[in-house]
C-alpha cells in the first residue's frame, strides 16, 4: 500500500502540473498549504453530510469544533513536517517588550474584568477549549506557515526588503480573512463580510506581533484572548451583526488600532532590526 507521503506527492504533483508551478518554488509550497487545508475542509463536509458527527454523539458545539481544530492542527503539523519544512519560531526574543506585550496585557485585563463581572465558572470552562485550539491553529497556519513562505516567494533568497515584508503580511492576512468566507454556511453575507474585513486588519496585526517579537507566542496569546473574550461575552456561535452606527464605529476603531499599532511594530526602522531573523526564517 502506498505511503501517505507518496500519495500526497502524487496528488499535488498532478495538481501542480495543471497550473505549471515549479516544485522548487515557494509558491508551490503556499499552494500545498492551502490545498491541504481545503482538502481537510472537504473531508469534514463529506463526513458531516454522511452524518458521522451525529454518530459520535457529541452534542456540544464547542467540543465538536475543538476536536476538529485539534485534528487539523495535527494534520497541518504533519504536512509541514513532510512537505513544507518551515521553521516556526516559538522562542520569544522581544527587544521592545512594552510595545509588543502592551496589547496582550490590555486584552488580558479586559478578559479578567469580564470573568469577575460574570462570575460564571461553568461558562468559563465550557468556552475555553475552542478559542485555545482555534487560536493556535490559525496562527500556526497563517503566520507560522503562510507568512514566511509568501515572503520567500516574493523576496527570493536575497536580503529581505521592507516592501516585500509588507506584501507578505498583506497577502497572508488576506488569505486569513478569506478563510472566514466558509462561515457563509452558517451566517448571513453582511455578518460574514464584516468578519472578513475585521480578520484582514487583525491578521496584519497578528503578523506584526510575530515579526516584531520573533515568536508566534504573542500573536497566539492575543488571538486566543480576543476569541475567548468574544465567545465568553457573546457565546461560541457567531451572532448576526446589524449594520448601524455602533457597528461602524466599532469596526472603524478596531481598524485604526490594528493597522496603526502594526505600523509601530514593523515600520522600516523596526524591520531593519529583524532583517537577520527574517532571512533565517525564509532560508532555513
Amino acid at each position: 500500500m502506498p505511503s501517505l507521503n507518496s500519495a500526497m506527492v502524487f496528488l499535488f504533483s498532478k495538481i501542480n502540473g495543471g497550473i505549471k508551478l515549479k516544485k522548487s518554488s515557494s509558491w508551490y509550497k503556499v499552494f500545498i498549504i492551502l490545498g491541504a487545508y481545503l482538502l481537510f475542509r472537504f473531508f469534514i463536509k463529506v463526513a458531516e453530510n454522511f452524518g458521522l458527527f451525529s454518530k459520535l454523539h457529541i452534542h456540544s458545539f464547542v467540543w465538536l469544533q475543538t476536536i476538529l481544530e485539534i485534528l487539523i492542527i495535527v494534520y497541518m503539523i504533519l504536512i509541514n513536517h513532510y512537505f513544507i519544512r518551515q521553521m516556526i519560531s516559538y522562542d520569544i526574543k522581544i527587544k521592545n517588550s512594552f510595545l509588543v506585550l502592551l496589547p496582550v496585557v490590555l486584552l488580558l485585563l479586559m478578559f479578567m474584568a469580564s470573568i469577575s463581572e460574570s462570575g460564571s465558572d461553568q461558562t468559563y470552562a465550557y468556552v475555553l477549549p475552542l478559542p485555545l485550539a482555534a487560536g493556535f491553529f490559525e496562527e500556526y497556519l497563517c503566520r507560522g506557515l503562510l507568512l514566511p513562505q509568501i515572503l520567500k516567494s516574493i523576496n527570493g533568497i536575497k536580503k529581505v526588503e521592507s516592501k516585500n515584508v509588507y506584501l507578505a503580511v498583506f497577502f497572508s492576512s488576506l488569505i486569513f480573512a478569506c478563510l472566514h468566507f466558509f462561515n457563509l454556511a452558517s451566517q448571513d453575507l453582511v455578518t460574514t463580510c464584516l468578519q472578513v474585513w475585521f480578520a484582514l486588519c487583525a491578521g496584519v496585526f497578528f503578523s506584526s506581533l510575530y515579526v516584531s517579537s520573533e515568536s508566534i507566542i504573542p500573536s497566539f496569546l492575543f488571538h486566543f484572548l480576543y476569541d475567548y473574550l468574544s465567545m465568553y461575552t457573546n457565546g461560541p456561535a457567531q451572532q448576526k451583526v446589524s449594520v448601524n452606527y455602533q457597528t461602524i464605529l466599532s469596526i472603524s476603531i478596531s481598524t485604526i488600532f490594528f493597522l496603526g499599532y502594526s505600523w509601530l511594530l514593523i515600520n522600516k526602522n523596526k524591520l531593519k532590526k529583524r532583517s537577520d531573523w527574517l532571512s533565517n526564517l525564509i532560508n532555513n
